[in-house]
């Protein structure tokens, strides 16, 4: 990886699904199976001796059965989602709202999502967010956090962006690439329904590779296979696979980006690694 991708990676870090949340649960549950068996079967009068002389068999009383046990009812769907729902089992961890709040709420949190129309967007994964109709140009992001807000329901992602050269203080300039995007560390939070489209966002050395291969499609050119022996198949991790080869056969090439820059947003200046 290179220093701009690092960065991104650093900046997405949050605690991943554990056995935190699931004993946490558990807990609150045998809590409330306490709870439930504490409380006497007949009322408030349950606790009242009889002060007659004879003795009245006492009913037997009915089981109870733990909270944990008792059916739930259906989730409602989600509040706001745009078409947005969970995927797979939640599990309970810290998000952040932004870069003044880092891991400063509690949450229900998924790995994953999916949308009506069938895309897949997973923790990890980059996207376009549009605020409004009136913008040209959607927002780029990568996704740290997919998350329920505790207060109502509505389904949140935690971000970090990247920027385009035009979002940027300086503006685009002449050698900024038309695919090109800058990474930084601006945290941020938003509703799930703004994302747009899912992207993919390669290191420079990547989307060379994927124009060539492009390029050579388009032309009907069959490329040479590679002097560079592939690694052996126990030692390829998605950690090591380039993002390149991850890429769906049929992406619009307008969905694929790159970053070789990072922005400080909060000194406006652009810096090239390794320069």
């Amino acid at each position: 990886m290179d220093e701009a991708t690092l960065l991104v990676e650093a900046a997405c870090a949050s605690p991943t699904p554990s056995a935190a949340g699931e004993a946490s649960e558990a807990g609150e549950a045998a809590e409330a199976g306490k709870l439930c068996v504490q409380s006497p079967a007949g009322g408030a009068r349950g606790g009242r001796r009889r002060r007659s002389g004879g003795r009245r068999a006492r009913r037997a009383p009915a089981p109870l059965t733990p909270l944990a046990l008792q059916p739930r009812p259906p989730r409602p769907p989600p509040r706001w989602s745009n078409g947005w729902n969970w995927d797979g089992e939640h599990y309970v961890s810290k998000v952040y709202l932004n870069n003044d709040s880092r891991l400063d709420r509690t949450a229900r949190c998924w790995a994953r999502m999916w949308h009506a129309s069938g895309d897949r967007v997973a923790r990890g994964d980059c996207v376009l967010l549009r605020a409004s109709l009136a913008r040209a140009q959607p927002f780029v992001a990568r996704v740290a956090s997919l998350w329920e807000n505790p207060d109502d329901g509505e389904m949140m992602v935690s971000l970090v962006w990247y920027y385009r050269p035009e979002h940027t203080e300086r503006g685009r300039q002449a050698d900024d690439a038309p695919d090109e995007v800058f990474a930084s560390r601006h945290r941020d939070a938003n509703s799930v329904a703004c994302i747009e489209d899912k992207c993919y966002v390669l290191t420079f050395n990547e989307y060379c590779r994927y124009r060539k291969r492009l390029k050579a499609s388009e032309e009907g050119i069959t490329m040479a296979p590679s002097i560079v022996p592939p690694l052996p198949a126990g030692e390829v991790t998605p950690t090591l696979a380039p993002n390149d080869t991850k890429l769906p056969p049929s992406v619009s090439p307008e969905l694929v980006l790159f970053c070789r820059k990072i922005y400080d947003f909060r000194s406006k200046k652009i810096h090239m690694p390794n320069k």
